[in-house]
């Protein structure tokens, strides 16, 4: 299934331990192709929400860098990923979602799993 991991600064309010992450990748959400439509999962102040925003032929990657985010295009995993544990923040929730099994626990982190060879 097609995803894209969106990285940003968040919305408001902001998490009250931001200043703590790096500038750009306080927060991430992921949005998965199903069916006709692309459908965002976010976990943010941890709590999920679940959007159905776009069709499938519209170019979400390209209207989130348009609005001057991180964004990077995978896959969805075949098979859930047990260990290690996910924390209930957002990054925790994108690694729920697209079964990643990395001990990534910022979005930062995330990133870095993501875009490695």
């Amino acid at each position: 299934m097609r995803a894209l991991v969106v990285f940003g600064d968040g919305g408001s309010p902001a998490h009250p331990l931001a200043f703590l992450l790096r500038k750009g990748f306080k927060h991430c959400c992921v949005a998965v192709v199903d069916g006709d439509y692309w459908i965002v999962v976010d976990g943010e102040r941890g709590i999920p929400t679940i959007h159905v925003i776009a069709p499938s032929s519209f170019d979400l990657a390209g209207h989130y860098r348009d609005c001057g985010l991180t964004v990077i295009e995978t896959e969805q995993r075949a098979e859930p990923k047990l260990l290690p544990l996910a924390l209930n923040n957002c990054a925790g929730l994108v690694k729920a979602v697209l079964c990643l099994k990395t001990w990534a626990v910022t979005p930062w982190q995330l990133y870095k799993f993501l875009v490695k060879p």
